[in-house]
């Protein structure tokens, strides 16, 4: 695990999960738990609540609607009584309990999810307990009710639905939006709408906050951030693909 602190005292702290990075956002005795990564890993967020003094999440927030994301919402707010809250744009997938398989943006990632999805194929990991009770929300709703200084924000392209949680204006925990991978780059290797991504960038940046914690891959920098934005930008002036 590895624990952030804010100026006013929130604590963020990454979980050791494998297939995607959770979060717990801390504040005195109130928890939010951002992600909830699959079944096979829910025993890797209770031992890390019982480590870190946490009784119950006071919420869940999903990032977006894929299964090493979603997997285990309905687990958590059955098991917690904690609401769960997705992006009104993700909801009914994960009411279904189905992840569409988004574009790959690069070899072999392009090919694979084209074959699949040409002949609708569904794979069993598409498939995870559907959380019909979630709570639906939009762009600029705050976790204040849960104890918690933070807000959610609306940054697709990812999915329609992807969103960041802005933490004390200090901290962004982003989901897919970015990646960081072993050679820098931070675009996802998966998109619905890889022309949004730049832009949702952009809006990270101008939220003010120093870090951005990705579900893949260690922090990124604001400094290093703009720098991707820049050459993305570049890119996309010059007509080629990411």
């Amino acid at each position: 695990m590895h624990t952030w602190t804010t100026v006013s005292g929130t604590k963020v702290i990454r979980l050791n999960n494998f297939r995607c990075s959770c979060y717990f956002i801390v504040k005195g005795n109130n928890a939010v738990l951002v992600d909830t990564s699959i079944r096979a890993e829910r025993s890797i967020i209770e031992r890390a609540m019982k480590k870190n003094g946490i009784k119950k999440p006071s919420a869940v927030v999903l990032t977006h609607n894929h299964f090493d994301h979603a997997g285990n919402a309905e687990f958590f707010r059955r098991k917690y009584k904690c609401d769960v809250l997705i992006h009104e744009k993700d909801y009914e997938g994960l009411r279904k309990g189905y992840t569409y398989l988004p574009d790959g943006m690069a070899q072999p990632f392009r090919r694979a999810v084209g074959f699949i999805n040409s002949r609708r194929i569904i794979l069993p990991f598409q498939k995870f307990p559907p959380c019909p009770g979630a709570v639906p929300v939009s762009d600029g709703v705050t976790l204040e009710k849960y104890g918690i200084n933070a807000r959610i924000i609306s940054t697709p392209g990812h999915t329609d639905g992807s969103v960041s949680i802005i933490v004390d204006n200090e901290i962004a925990l982003v989901g897919d939006c970015m990646v960081r991978s072993v050679n820098g780059e931070i675009f996802p290797p998966f998109a619905e709408h890889p022309d949004e991504v730049a832009g949702s960038w952009i809006r990270l940046v101008n939220t003010g906050c120093r870090l951005f914690l990705p579900a893949h891959g260690k922090e990124n920098s604001s400094e290093h951030v703009r720098k991707k934005i820049k050459k993305q930008l570049d890119t996309i002036r010059h007509g080629k693909s990411k």
